[in-house]
């Protein structure tokens, strides 16, 4: 197999698991999965394709009354990006799961790679490496579980 194939595979069955495992069962009325393919009506979160984004898979769900679990799995497959940089990857559509002020996450994707997730009070998304490097070559795949306050 190429290399490319490999590492698409590799990062598919990493984001598999990686969402597997989660403390939570089955869904209420306030989670909301989304698909992205064509013709689903579920807009929760769009993702931004005139930069070659598409959400291969995005969860939203309200924990409690100040708190969202947000899961998503990307696959990016424009021209490479700085990954030091901002990218926006979408926006949140859904009023229900916009927090009152900017937000900005932390997540370690892998030991030694740790990314910032910021969202708006908009909903808009953005990415950006912090410790590490990104994704080498596209198409790249890349998974996100976050959970942030609406409140703050």
């Amino acid at each position: 197999m190429s290399s490319r194939i490999v590492t698409v595979f590799f990062f598919l069955i990493f984001s598999i698991a990686l969402f597997s495992f989660d403390k939570k069962s089955g869904l209420t009325k306030e989670s909301r999965i989304i698909n992205n393919q064509p013709g689903t009506s579920d807009t929760s979160f769009s993702a931004n394709a005139e930069a070659g984004w598409m959400a291969l898979s995005s969860y939203l769900h309200l924990d409690s009354a100040d708190s969202v679990d947000f899961e998503v799995i990307l696959n990016h497959t424009a021209e490479m990006v700085d990954w030091n940089s901002e990218q926006l990857i979408g926006t949140i559509t859904d009023t229900a799961f916009l927090p009152v002020n900017d937000v900005l996450v932390e997540y370690q994707l892998l030991p030694e790679n740790v990314w910032n997730v910021r969202i708006t009070a908009e909903g808009k998304t953005y990415i950006k490496i912090v410790t590490g490097a990104g994704p080498s070559e596209n198409p790249a795949i890349i998974p996100f579980k976050i959970r942030f306050s609406t409140k703050e």
